[in-house]
């Protein structure tokens, strides 16, 4: 990485302290306390995403640098709408992530959703209860 890359791992390590851990730190963090509301969505985005692929997410580097750059690899055998969710949740520009009510909305909408296949799924059994 550049001195830049090397300068910006060390500035989150060394804000563990003040503003929790490199981890779940977006870039934006690093200079400015503008964008609060959508580092804890990216902070969320990565915490999800650190259970998905199943290891520690890293604390400086090229892999750190490369999540923050929008890189999110290990979730090939998630669904499309899960990766997509992330990548909003995660997005390097703070602006481009969803708001926590955006995120409550999808959710409630997938609930829904996913209860009307569960119906459909069962309809004709549904119908011969009626007969």
């Amino acid at each position: 990485g550049s001195d830049s890359d090397d300068n910006d791992s060390l500035t989150a390590a060394s804000r563990n302290d003040a503003e929790g851990d490199a981890r779940y730190l977006c870039k934006s963090m690093l200079n400015s306390d503008e964008f609060l509301k959508e580092a804890d969505i990216f902070a969320l985005g990565a915490s999800i995403y650190e259970l998905a692929r199943g290891t520690p997410l890293p604390t400086n580097g090229s892999e750190w640098h490369e999540i923050r750059a929008g890189n999110l690899s290990g979730l090939g055998q998630f669904s499309a709408e899960f990766q997509e969710l992330l990548h909003s949740m995660m997005a390097p520009d703070p602006k481009s992530r969803p708001r926590a009510f955006d995120l409550l909305q999808q959710l409630n909408s997938n609930r829904q959703s996913e209860a009307h296949m569960q119906i459909r799924d069962y309809e004709s059994e549904i119908y011969s209860l009626r007969e």
